[in-house]
């Protein structure tokens, strides 16, 4: 969770809010080696981001990765 405000001062100890962004995101992540040489993995990532200026924002995103080590004998 995130939360970033942005103000100005309007003088006298008074502020005026000009921007807010407020995020939250949850990304579990999975690892697994297939073999000595071969690892991999997968996430996925699913959040809301709200924005004073542009609105509001959904996060979906899946991943994978794959690393393969490659070395001499």
């Amino acid at each position: 969770m995130n939360r970033n405000v942005t103000e100005k001062s309007k003088g006298a100890g008074i502020f005026e809010e000009t921007a807010r962004t407020e995020k939250w995101s949850f990304m579990p992540k999975m690892t697994y080696a297939f073999s000595n040489r071969v690892r991999g993995g997968v996430s996925f990532e699913v959040g809301k981001t709200k924005n004073k200026l542009i609105g509001d924002s959904s996060i979906q995103e899946l991943a994978l990765d794959v690393n393969i080590s490659i070395r001499g004998n």
